[in-house]
């Protein structure tokens, strides 16, 4: 009779350990299938947005980037040198007068 039972715990334990990578597989398919509709509807997506129509001036766009970087660059320098501590900014002497 112990036998039995000892045969019944390991049959459940097994059985256990089945649902568990059934339930594992389950939520790796789930996942999968969600990550590639994902990635499918942000490439249809971006296939039919403004970026890729025959009239798009990308030099426009672009045209900014370099600039931006560059003022980027010297505000960090800007800001981790020591002398950047000393600097304090005054008001003009009309006030400021299109910051509310």
């Amino acid at each position: 009779m112990a036998e039995n039972s000892a045969t019944a715990h390991m049959d459940e334990k097994k059985l256990d350990e089945a649902a568990q990578r059934a339930l594992q597989l389950k939520e790796k398919q789930h996942a999968d299938f969600v990550r590639a509709n994902g990635v499918l509807d942000f490439v249809a997506s971006a296939k039919h947005s403004l970026l890729f129509q025959p009239n798009m001036n990308w030099n426009d766009m672009l045209s900014g980037a370099p600039i931006s970087i560059s003022v980027m660059g010297a505000i960090f320098i800007a800001s981790t040198t020591t002398l950047a501590s000393g600097i304090t900014l005054l008001p003009p002497t009309g006030g400021f007068k299109n910051i509310e």
